[in-house]
């Protein structure tokens, strides 16, 4: 047995939640797991499917290739994984424009222009 465990260990299962052997692990023994788990630390309600959305969302604001997020997710198309996680580009697009805008004020200000070539007292 203990042979089993270490092979099975060492292995690559391809899976997150699995047996010793690399059989998958029933959804709803995990999805009560996981509820027990959550109540017992007193979290807010979470849920499997709200982390595997906060993962893919972390992903696309950091950059990731949305194909890259696509097969992590297991998406069948490209499509489905945009239309999924566009706000997420939405608010890194929000808050490039708002860096992008604290950026030029600073750059103004070390100036001493008003943004548009001139001193402020022209």
């Amino acid at each position: 047995m203990l042979a089993r465990r270490k092979a099975a260990a060492s292995s690559d299962c391809d899976l997150i939640f699995h047996r010793m052997d690399c059989m998958p692990l029933d959804k709803d023994t995990v999805s009560d797991q996981f509820k027990r788990l959550v109540k017992r630390i007193e979290a807010p309600h979470l849920s499997l499917r709200s982390l595997r959305h906060t993962h893919a969302t972390w992903l696309m604001e950091q950059g990731t290739p949305l194909r890259v997020i696509m097969k992590r997710m297991g998406h069948g198309s490209i499509t489905t994984t945009a239309n999924v996680y566009v706000h997420a580009t939405e608010q890194v697009g929000a808050e490039a424009a708002e860096k992008l805008g604290e950026r030029s004020g600073k750059l103004r200000h070390e100036s001493g222009t008003n943004g548009q070539g001139n001193t402020p007292d022209e």
